[in-house]
């Protein structure tokens, strides 16, 4: 019983070291990937092509 307490306690532990460290890096890397191509469809010097493999690309 004391076993599963301890197995129960470390995967709580693990979860939350999960929730407070490792998503919001997650979420920065993520928010690069979507935001940058964003910011790219406002360059001026892009072809229409180039925008359509952009704009296919936010699609996904």
């Amino acid at each position: 019983m004391l076993q599963k307490k301890l197995s129960y306690s470390t995967k709580m532990e693990a979860m939350e070291f999960m929730a407070t460290e490792v998503t919001p890096n997650f979420d920065n890397i993520l928010s690069t990937i979507i935001n940058y191509p964003q910011f790219l469809m406002m360059e001026p010097n892009f072809s229409a092509q180039q925008k359509d493999i952009l704009d296919k690309f936010l699609k996904f």
